[in-house]
């Protein structure tokens, strides 16, 4: 005869934890085939985050992003994470004041006058509008000797910032100025922090820049990584 004794049911939490748990088997396998491929990310951090492993389930919404920063699906996964656990999300604001525009050959630069006398550092970001503007003369095919039209790159969007968060920063440490504009502060403390590309390219790419973004990821994952985790999400 078959034991009448009745076993001891197992909780209910334990076996979707099991369940949670084997799928990351089949999430990493997902990710091993394809690691560039955003929806095997989401789905384990969804499985995380139903556990309670928040931290865990934050980075696999992150490497979402890295995976496919281009789409809308890829951001749902850490919005909605952001909106459970009472985080704010975003991107510093940095906003070059000037303006260029080119016809029939001809770059006209648009400058702010309130950017000329000031004393919060504004002067500098002349240095960007000129940077690019050397990049569209002859730059651009120093950097790209296989592309035979000019397209916004990011080298140069990386060289046009760069210039200016190192004037600024210069200023403010011999006293020049006292302290830098919202922008401009912004901007320094990401370069400083060595974040300046990922920054370009999560918040301040078109559609010319994002062509560079999958070769910056092979060779720098880890700093897509730590944008998000220190800069866009703000954890230290």
């Amino acid at each position: 005869m078959w034991s009448s004794r009745k076993h001891p049911t197992q909780p209910t939490h334990s076996i979707a934890a099991i369940h949670f748990d084997a799928s990351g088997t089949w999430f990493a396998k997902a990710i091993a085939i394809d690691a560039n491929r955003e929806t095997a990310y989401r789905y384990w951090g969804d499985a995380l985050d139903a556990l309670g492993k928040t931290e865990q389930a934050r980075d696999k919404f992150v490497d979402a992003i890295v995976a496919e920063p281009y789409g809308r699906r890829a951001y749902v996964g850490l919005t909605q994470w952001g909106d459970r656990h009472k985080v704010t999300l975003g991107h510093p604001r940095i906003d070059p004041p000037n303006s260029t525009s080119t016809q029939d050959g001809k770059t006209t630069l648009s400058i702010d006058p309130q950017t000329l006398n000031s004393t919060d550092g504004s002067n500098e970001w002349l240095m960007y509008d000129l940077t690019r503007i050397a990049w569209k003369q002859s730059d651009f095919f120093k950097n790209y000797p296989d592309e035979k039209v000019y397209r916004h790159s990011l080298k140069e969007e990386a060289a046009a910032l760069r210039m200016v968060a190192e004037a600024a920063a210069k200023d403010l440490k011999s006293g020049k100025v006292k302290t830098l504009e919202v922008s401009l502060d912004n901007l320094v403390r990401v370069n400083d922090a060595g974040l300046l590309e990922p920054y370009i390219l999560f918040a301040h790419a078109d559609q010319e820049i994002a062509r560079d973004y999958a070769a910056y990821r092979t060779a720098n994952r880890d700093k897509l990584r730590r944008y998000w985790l220190e800069v866009a999400i703000g954890i230290k």
